[in-house]
């Protein structure tokens, strides 16, 4: 059960899942501008720390579950953008 914990102190793991929501919800309202600088501003940065190396020296499998459906959902919106007319 551990492995599945989402909860962790190297990350803001919070704050991930509400990028995320976010995120998807601009994406599906086709809110690009407001999209658009939310991701300029999120990805100029180790955003709630999710590059932090003590997530990727031990498993964590809950941590990568969010943090890769936080990278699947940024994908998602680049798409979004970049097919916008």
């Amino acid at each position: 059960m551990w492995k599945f914990k989402s909860e962790c102190k190297n990350y803001d793991y919070s704050r991930v899942i509400k990028a995320i929501d976010e995120m998807r919800t601009y994406r599906e309202a086709r809110a690009i501008r407001t999209l658009s600088h939310m991701l300029r501003q999120d990805l100029m940065k180790n955003y709630c720390n999710i590059s932090n190396p003590e997530l990727y020296n031990k498993l964590h499998f809950g941590t990568k579950i969010i943090i890769e459906n936080y990278n699947k959902e940024v994908i998602s919106c680049i798409k979004a953008i970049y097919e916008c007319p």
